[in-house]
């Protein structure tokens, strides 16, 4: 489990980028020119500035998380749920 978070909060990280993009796009907005590095710097200086500073670009981001992870999640149900009526199926069908 600590192996698979370590492995989400890489993603997560190289994610973050792109869902700001994805909420500004939605916004209207003209795209900030944030780099990771960026951000990591900001971050490291100070937590609370950082936040304050980049709030707008946090809201975005936020907005651009729930817009992909919606569709996502519905498909992955879906799927998984499938997946799993199969392999019941043929759990059943070997005893």
């Amino acid at each position: 489990m600590i192996a698979l978070s370590y492995v989400v909060e890489l993603i997560k990280a190289l994610l973050f980028i792109p869902f700001i993009n994805i909420g500004e796009t939605l916004f209207g907005t003209a795209h900030t020119l944030l780099t990771f590095e960026a951000i990591k710097a900001s971050y490291d200086l100070s937590f609370w500035n950082t936040l304050s500073s980049l709030s707008y670009e946090l809201l975005c981001g936020f907005v651009g998380w729930g817009l992909t992870i919606l569709p996502a999640s519905i498909f992955f149900y879906f799927l998984l749920k499938e997946m799993l009526k199969f392999f019941v199926k043929d759990s059943k069908s070997t005893k």
